[in-house]
């Protein structure tokens, strides 16, 4: 297997292919209640199990050949922000064709809780959909996640996404949200408090 490639960069954190070494942290983080309590795309595998967790990191890397430019990437950042701070495993994003919608691609992620409440994901989602938009051309994303999960849909609305109506996907009742290229390139260099207040204060604020 080859060695795990870094897909792209920014000051705080590096988005990479996923390796075998991800395999126990990745585990780890699914044997956490939290971040398994509201997924919506888990297709019955549970990933805080070592085997599943390894067999899930070799499914990936052929998705790598089969979509090229898209996959299932490891984020990694450093613990508090600091240069000085070790780089650790800290969850991974995606952006990957939605079989259901031809022509839509699907931003998704999940972080371990210690990155939760510092911005990460926001960070995180920015680099991904200024992948999406700037390098694979892309006029919009999709995203979907659990009614339930405020965070998830705060990040959405803080990045320019439009909530489309709670509905069936894969099986499950999820927030439906658009990500349209010209919306996101006209805030993208905002700041994230900026942007969060915003999305607070949005009168067709979904929730």
């Amino acid at each position: 297997m080859n060695a795990p490639r870094t897909v792209f960069t920014s000051p705080r954190l590096s988005v990479r292919e996923l390796g075998l070494d991800d395999a126990e942290p990745l585990r780890a983080m699914h044997a956490d209640r939290r971040v398994t309590a509201l997924l919506i795309d888990d297709a019955g595998v549970p990933l805080d199990d070592l085997a599943n967790a390894t067999a899930f990191i070799h499914a990936v890397r052929r998705l790598y050949r089969q979509y090229e430019g898209y996959g299932i990437w490891a984020v990694e950042s450093s613990a508090g922000g600091n240069a000085s701070d070790a780089i650790a495993f800290r969850g991974f994003v995606a952006l990957m064709p939605v079989g259901e919608l031809p022509g839509d691609v699907e931003i998704g992620m999940r972080l371990m809780p210690s990155t939760w409440g510092a911005g990460l994901a926001f960070d995180a989602a920015r680099l991904v959909l200024g992948y999406g938009f700037d390098v694979l051309g892309l006029p919009q994303i999709v995203a979907f996640c659990d009614p339930a999960n405020r965070a998830a849909r705060l990040n959405n609305e803080a990045h320019g996404g439009s909530w489309l109506h709670d509905a069936l996907h894969d099986g499950r009742l999820a927030s439906h949200y658009v990500l349209g290229r010209e919306r996101f390139l006209a805030t993208r260099h905002e700041p994230r408090g900026q942007r969060m207040r915003a999305a607070f204060r949005a009168p067709d604020r979904s929730f």
